[in-house]
C-alpha cells in the first residue's frame, strides 16, 4: 500500500464532535493499510478571531508576530485530532510545519515553500503512526516561523504529497466536488468528475473557491493527483462553497463516509475538440475597478491582493502616459488606496461593482460565431458596458454586478 495525504479545512474541524468523526474516518481508512498523513486547518473562524485580537491592539501589527499568533490555530487542531485518534487506540503524532520540514523563504504572511525535508514524517509512518500536520505554516532558513498566506493548508497538503511521492492527495471540505456552475445561481449545475491541472488552475484563479491556485500549481508541477471531496453525501455546490448539513445533530447520527468527488490530474481531455462547448463557469463578485495613471514609472509591487491588472497606453494622451486598470475585491479597497497614495499615483475608482465571469471551455476563445452570439445577447440585455478578454483556455467577461445573473443563466441555457 502507498501514502495518502488527506487535508481537512476549517469547517470540517470546527468542533470537537467533527474532529471525533474525522478520527473515526481515519481509523477506518487506516485498516485498509495505507500510510496516512493528515493536514489540518484552524478550527472554524479561529484565524479570523486571532486577526481581530491583533487589530484590537494595533492597526499595523508586526508581520513576524502575526505569523507567531496565527499559526497557533492549526496547532490546536492537530493536537486535538491526535488525541481523538489515540482515544480510539490509533497510534498518531502531530507536527507543526517546521517539525514537518516545510522550509520557506522569509516573507512573513505569504511565504513560498523552498523545499520539504519530511524525514520525521517518513520515520513516523514507518512506525505505523498516522501523522497529523499543521497546515498553513513553515519555517524559514533563518529559523523564523512563517505562514503561507491564503489557501496555505491546501498548499501544505499538496506540497507534502508531492515530496513524499504519495499515491494521491485528498482535499476534504464542505463541498463534494467542483461544479460546472454555481448552484446558487444555476440549480441544475452538475458536478464535474474530472478536470486537468490546467483547467483547475484556471478555475482556481478566477473565482472557484474549492481549491487554492497555489496548491494546484504544486500539483501541476509535480503531477500529483488531487481529489476534492466531502465526508458527507449530501448535495452541495462546488464553485460557491454552499455548505453541507454538518450540524452536530446530523453528525452524531452519521458515520462520515467519503463521496466520490472531482479528480484533478493529467492533461486536457481533447474529446470533442472541434465542438465549441463550455465546461465550467466561475465568477468573482464584488470587484471594483481602479484606473491608475502610471505615467513613465514602473508598476509598483503592491502588497494588496490584486485579482487582475491590464496595462495600456491611453490613446487620448501623449504616448508616454501609461495607465493600469486594476481589479480589486471590494474588501481590499482601503488598503489599495493607501498604497496608491504612498506611491503618489493618481487614480479613478469606478462607481459600480462588477462581477468577473470566466468561461472554461473548448474553442470558445476562437469561435467567432460563439463570441458574436454571446456579445449580441449581452449588448441587447445589459445596460452597462462590458469587457470580453481571451484567457487562453477560456474567455473572461466583466459585467456590472446587477446584470451578471442573467448572463450566467443565458450561458447555462445555451452551452452547459
Amino acid at each position: 500500500m502507498g501514502i495518502v495525504v488527506k487535508k481537512f479545512g476549517g469547517t470540517s474541524v470546527e468542533s470537537i464532535d467533527k474532529i471525533a468523526k474525522i478520527a473515526e474516518h481515519l481509523a477506518f481508512e487506516k485498516e485498509k493499510g495505507d500510510d496516512i498523513v493528515v493536514v489540518v486547518s484552524a478550527m472554524g473562524k479561529t484565524t479570523d478571531s486571532l486577526f481581530k485580537l491583533a487589530y484590537e491592539i494595533t492597526k499595523t501589527p508586526n508581520q513576524r508576530e502575526m505569523d507567531m499568533l496565527l499559526t497557533a490555530g492549526e496547532r490546536i487542531t492537530m493536537a486535538l485530532l491526535s488525541l481523538s485518534l489515540q482515544k480510539l487506540n490509533i497510534q498518531s503524532i502531530s507536527f507543526t510545519g517546521s517539525q514537518s520540514g516545510i522550509v520557506t523563504d522569509n516573507t512573513h504572511g505569504n511565504a513560498k515553500i523552498l523545499t520539504v525535508n519530511a524525514f520525521r514524517i517518513s520515520e513516523e509512518l514507518q512506525k505505523g503512526r498516522i501523522v497529523i500536520v499543521a497546515g498553513f505554516q513553515g519555517v524559514s532558513l533563518e529559523k523564523e516561523i512563517t505562514t503561507l498566506g491564503r489557501g496555505g493548508s491546501d498548499t501544505t497538503a499538496v506540497a507534502l504529497a508531492s515530496f513524499l511521492q504519495a499515491d494521491r492527495c485528498e482535499i476534504f471540505t464542505d463541498v463534494d466536488g467542483v461544479y460546472n456552475a454555481d448552484p446558487n445561481i444555476i440549480s441544475e449545475a452538475k458536478k464535474i468528475d474530472e478536470l486537468s491541472f490546467e483547467e483547475m488552475l484556471y478555475l482556481s484563479c478566477t473565482g472557484a473557491k474549492v481549491l487554492h491556485s497555489r496548491a494546484v500549481e504544486f500539483a501541476y508541477k509535480y503531477k500529483m493527483p488531487i481529489e476534492v471531496k466531502s465526508l458527507l453525501s449530501t448535495h452541495c455546490s462546488g464553485l460557491s462553497h454552499k455548505s453541507l448539513d454538518t450540524s452536530e445533530e446530523k453528525l452524531s447520527a452519521t458515520r462520515l463516509a467519503p463521496t466520490k468527488g472531482t479528480t484533478i490530474k493529467g492533461e486536457n481531455n481533447m474529446e470533442n475538440v472541434e465542438k465549441t462547448m463550455i465546461k465550467a463557469i466561475s465568477q468573482k463578485e464584488n470587484i471594483r475597478i481602479f484606473d491608475v495613471i502610471i505615467s513613465n514609472k514602473d508598476i509598483p509591487i503592491f502588497n494588496t491582493e490584486i485579482f487582475d491588472i491590464d496595462v495600456y497606453t491611453s490613446v487620448s494622451e501623449p504616448f508616454w502616459i501609461n495607465k493600469a486598470r486594476v481589479f480589486i475585491e471590494e474588501k481590499y479597497n482601503e488598503k489599495f488606496i493607501e498604497e496608491l497614495s504612498t506611491n503618489n499615483l493618481t487614480f479613478n475608482l469606478e462607481n459600480d461593482e462588477f462581477t468577473v465571469i470566466n468561461l472554461l471551455g473548448y474553442r470558445i476563445n476562437r469561435d467567432i460565431t460563439f463570441l458574436s452570439k454571446m456579445y449580441s445577447f449581452i449588448k441587447n440585455n445589459c445596460e452597462k458596458p462590458i469587457s470580453i478578454k481571451n484567457q487562453g483556455i477560456g474567455v473572461q467577461l466583466i459585467i456590472e454586478q446587477t446584470e451578471a445573473k442573467k448572463v450566467i443563466e443565458y450561458l447555462n441555457r445555451e452551452y452547459l
